[in-house]
């Protein structure tokens, strides 16, 4: 055989592997029009008032839709949903909902007022236990129902005053009430298709694990295996079907994010939930596959006030100072930014305040006036979760108290689940946490440390902090101003310390069209497009 005919051949070889190389799962569903997704962990459930996890809040996104939905341009703003419009009467202050006559519920029935009335009834329901109660504690008498000191739902603030208007009447103004409006609690349920699988009232009736699940957003359920894919198709019976691009939305459990990242990489997904932290900046082939968006949301130390060990508040600001934020997240969480108050940057007309900086010989010299003698300075320890990131952030604070104070502080690993059990009981001295806003606005962060907000695990009280939060719900026009007071306030007497702004790490495939950045990873699925690469 020639050399000629040996390079023809070699030729013929290569071009027929060529024609035979299957593409990419990616590059399929592409053509056929469906978005693959990482998405975390695997749901517990698809009913919006059970759901509590970012993952189930993805897909709750996909399937329904509440009066009002992200913006296609701005995820962070407002725009129309089942509500084509509404007016504010501030004298009343009452919203009223005007409903769209042509939404629908995927089995075909109308999408009424009363639906909208009768799910936040269920919400309320003492004995339902809704994940996420005090969504709804702006409508008037909400929070008097749910603690039963009233039983009369009619008294609760909102009510269907036609099929297709809905009248919500305040407790007091709220300014940030729309935006709490697009969380996910807010999702209508289809309270008759519940009726059919048990009681609507009970949050044992198990309809939204059956993938007959009634929806009314611009996709509908249509198969969910257990820890391997839920997948949602398009809804046609949605109003807005004609302006929905995908035909489809694949949400992928991956709960290892080396896995994820690796099954991104061999081309499995369009997009992933994170990045894992030795891989961040690595992909230099492509570097515009790798995403990072700000987000709403502050890794930080909570500090036990009511302990007498960190009652001390030159204790708790020394230990603020002895942290070095810009070595935290360069040399060990590699993602984010240094936190210097415990509301993240990015919400509008919030002027940020700022913590205690860097500074280890003001942080020594609290200790030495503090504790004169060094005998009396408290065992410490610290609280983390086993997840390697936590971990090692706590290893880190560890040594930098160790180097800058002389403190050894002990480092106690434990399963989230047993750390949360320990911060509720008050069995701990500092652990380290994250906390994500549910909307936008710095109320979502500062009302954490109310006094009698149950969430507020330091067990700290400030009457001066929570009157300037109660004078700024008045929705005045220096509200902006008095909240960056109260959080100054906060962060002066160190019950909390922030570490870390957060930011949303991903990889994105460069056939993704129209995905905007999100402050709460929240969008808006209709408005997402696949476009085949040239």
């Amino acid at each position: 055989m020639t050399r000629q005919v040996l390079i023809s051949f070699f030729a013929l070889s290569l071009a027929i592997v060529s024609c035979t190389q299957k593409p990419k799962p990616t590059e399929e569903a592409t053509e056929q029009g469906i978005l693959l997704i990482g998405n975390g962990e695997e749901p517990n459930s698809l009913d919006p008032h059970l759901a509590s996890s970012v993952a189930e809040a993805h897909v709750l996104y996909s399937l329904f839709e509440g009066l009002v939905s992200p913006h296609p341009d701005d995820p962070n703003r407002i725009a129309p949903g089942v509500a084509s419009d509404w007016e504010y009467d501030s004298e009343s202050n009452r919203y009223i909902f005007n409903l769209r006559s042509d939404a629908l519920w995927s089995d075909g029935s109308p999408v009424t007022a009363y639906d909208f009335q009768r799910s936040v009834q269920r919400a309320l329901g003492s004995k339902f236990g809704t994940s996420y109660p005090e969504m709804f504690f702006d409508l008037k008498n909400a929070e008097a129902y749910f603690q039963n000191k009233i039983s009369n739902f009619e008294l609760v603030g909102i009510n269907a005053t036609s099929d297709h208007t809905v009248e919500i009447e305040l407790e007091k103004p709220s300014p940030h009430f729309l935006q709490k409006l697009k969380h996910f609690s807010w999702l209508p349920v289809p309270i008759d298709s519940i009726q059919k699988s048990g009681d609507w009232k009970s949050r044992s009736t198990r309809w939204a694990t059956q993938e007959t699940i009634v929806s009314n957003g611009p996709f509908m359920l249509q198969n969910w295996s257990r820890n391997s894919v839920i997948e949602v198709s398009k809804n046609n019976l949605y109003w807005d079907s004609e302006n929905v691009s995908l035909n489809g939305i694949r949400f992928f459990p991956y709960e290892n994010a080396q896995v994820e990242y690796r099954a991104f990489q061999s081309g499995q997904l369009h997009v992933t939930d994170k990045i894992p932290t030795e891989e961040l900046g690595q992909m230099t082939s492509d570097s515009s596959k790798q995403q990072s968006d700000s987000f709403l949301a502050t890794s930080y130390l909570i500090l036990n006030t009511a302990s007498e060990k960190l009652h001390n508040n030159s204790l708790r600001e020394a230990l603020a100072r002895a942290i070095d934020k810009e070595s935290l997240v360069n040399d060990i969480n590699q993602s984010g930014k240094p936190a210097y108050s415990f509301t993240p940057p990015g919400l509008a007309n919030y002027k940020l305040p700022s913590s205690y900086k860097y500074n280890p010989e003001k942080a020594r010299q609290l200790i030495r006036e503090a504790f004169p003698n060094p005998d009396d300075i408290p065992q410490l320890s610290i609280l983390v979760s086993n997840i390697p990131a936590s971990k090692a952030i706590g290893e880190t604070l560890q040594a930098m108290w160790a180097e800058t104070l002389g403190l050894e502080i002990e480092l106690r690993n434990m399963e989230a689940k047993t750390l949360f059990s320990s911060l509720n009981s008050g069995d701990f001295d500092i652990s380290y946490l994250t906390w994500s806003g549910d909307y936008e606005d710095p109320i979502a962060f500062l009302d954490l440390w109310k006094s009698q907000n149950a969430k507020n695990r330091a067990r700290w009280s400030s009457p001066e902090f929570d009157k300037l939060l109660d004078v700024a719900e008045t929705g005045l026009e220096s509200r902006m101003d008095l909240l960056s007071e109260a959080e100054t306030i906060l962060l002066n007497e160190s019950p909390i310390i922030p570490l870390i702004w957060k930011t949303k790490d991903y990889c994105i495939d460069e056939q993704v069209s129209n995905w905007m950045p999100a402050l709460l990873d929240m969008r808006n699925y209709k408005h997402i497009r696949l476009v085949p690469s040239p």
